[in-house]
Order: C-alpha cells, then structure tokens, then sequence
C-alpha cells in the first residue's frame, strides 16, 4: 500500500465550541463530533455520513491528550479502508 500523508485535526478550542470537523482522503470519509468527548465516524464512498453506512466509531476524551490518538487511530483506520478497496477491485 502507499504511504500516505498523516491525518492532522484542528486545536482542541475549535471542538470545545462544539463545532463538528469532517474531512476525507479519496473515498476515506470521517467526522469528528465534539459531544461529552470526539465522537468519530469513519465511512466509504462519496455520499455524505447520512446516506452511508459507517464503517467504524470510537469515542476519545475532550482533552488535548486525545488528539495524537485520534490522528493514530485515523491513520489505522486508513489502512484497513486500503486492504477494503483493493479487496472490493480485485472482485
């Protein structure tokens, strides 16, 4: 699989605003939803999270320390989207 760029995720004040961040690599979809902690959704394709189906969620604390984590976690959950689409192009 190719290397790819590493997931960065706005400063810890944009989120304690609660205000929700989504982005996206190629077919790659997540949302973080800043509630009691980042409520994270992770789905494939090109329609929005609602018209989906998501794929993975995790839950992280609402602290600074959570947001190397979640970059962790996101670039984890990249690799397996690329084991998904190179699995869904050989069928």
């Amino acid at each position: 699989m190719a290397k790819h760029e590493s997931f960065t995720i706005l400063p810890l004040e944009y989120f304690t605003f609660k205000n929700m961040f989504s982005g996206s690599k190629g077919n790659f979809n997540y949302k973080i939803i800043p509630k009691e902690n980042f409520h994270l959704l992770i789905w494939y394709g090109k329609n929005c999270s609602a018209k989906s189906e998501i794929v993975a969620e995790a839950d992280f604390p609402l602290v600074e320390e959570s947001r190397p984590l979640i970059c962790d976690w996101l670039d984890e959950q990249y690799e397996i989207f690329e084991k998904w689409q190179l699995k869904q192009e050989a069928e």
